[in-house]
């Protein structure tokens, strides 16, 4: 079985080398490890310079793209890619997962256990609350989930070609979940739990008042709306809306007014919000001028400064 992995990257070169010496290292060789750059300034070009990264059985191909398209895009186009390589599998992960050296060896065997399968995830070991914990604790071999992460999932070539590729303007967040529930009307997921991915990204901090927020709740909505189904598709969707609005307002209410005592943070937030909540309604993709990595929102606040 040849598999393809595609790594999307930014700015993260010390972690990207982790992981795709990992990769390399797999006791399941790799036919393909393709890594899209979104623009990186760091110099992750340069790693793609070491001889280890250029040699052996594992072709190593690094694409820079023009421009920071975020995860979505990255993701986008490298499964268009991966799909020109004509591979059996693509294995799908950021650049801050490093997969333990078994990992391909047991996502493969499980696709032997489930023939008709079509995607598989890998058991993600995140760093939360003090402690590393694996998503899925548990003595089981294999369970059955409904969704999967961009963090060690390996989807079937012809399950791409059939159903397209992930959307490619939601920027960051959210594309997973989307592709996952295009996926769950052609095929079962399964979750591999001793295949271990370990992801090096450190707890999330507090993303309330970030360019993160933006896209994590405009592409929430534009996912809810999409998959509502059924007789009152609309009837549900106007609720849905209505509700998320005003959970939303009371949250600003709380935080920024009542706890924070901050009529500047609760302007800029009330305007991110509502302007995501639009866009979502509308369907208005891609990157938002005002809502980007590094730039204080809204030319106000940026909470993270990330």
């Amino acid at each position: 079985m040849d598999v393809c992995a595609v790594v999307v990257t930014y700015n993260r070169k010390e972690l990207l080398e982790q992981c795709i010496r990992a990769l390399l290292s797999q006791e399941t060789p790799l036919t393909t490890v393709i890594i899209m750059d979104n623009a990186s300034t760091d110099g992750t070009e340069l790693l793609f310079e070491k001889p280890e990264f250029t040699r052996g059985n594992t072709l190593v191909r690094y694409i820079r793209m023009e421009k920071n398209l975020g995860g979505s895009g990255g993701f986008h186009y490298g499964f268009e890619e991966a799909v020109k390589t004509q591979c059996d599998w693509l294995l799908v992960l950021d650049d801050d997962a490093i997969l333990e050296p078994d990992f391909c060896t047991r996502m493969l065997e499980a696709a032997e256990v489930y023939p008709q399968t079509e995607c598989f995830t890998g058991n993600v070991k995140w760093f939360t609350n003090g402690r590393w914990r694996l998503t899925r604790e548990t003595t089981d071999t294999y369970s059955e989930v409904e969704r999967v992460t961009f963090v060690g999932a390996m989807i079937r070539r012809s399950l791409v070609e059939r159903i397209g590729l992930p959307e490619r303007d939601f920027f960051i967040w959210y594309d997973d979940t989307e592709y996952s529930m295009r996926m769950r009307m052609h095929t079962n997921i399964i979750c591999v739990n001793g295949a271990v991915a370990v992801h090096m990204q450190k707890e999330e901090i507090n993303v309330g008042l970030s360019w993160k927020k933006f896209y994590g709740m405009r592409n929430y909505v534009i996912v809810r709306l999409k998959y509502t189904k059924g007789p009152l598709k609309l009837l549900k969707k106007c609720l849905f809306v209505c509700g998320y609005t005003i959970r939303f307002l009371a949250a600003c209410v709380v935080k920024q007014l009542l706890l924070e005592h901050s009529i500047r943070k609760f302007r800029v937030k009330l305007v991110l919000g509502m302007t995501a909540i639009v866009h979502g309604v509308k369907n208005i993709q891609g990157v938002h001028p005002l809502y980007m990595p590094g730039r204080p929102i809204g030319g106000v606040y940026d909470e993270t400064k990330s």
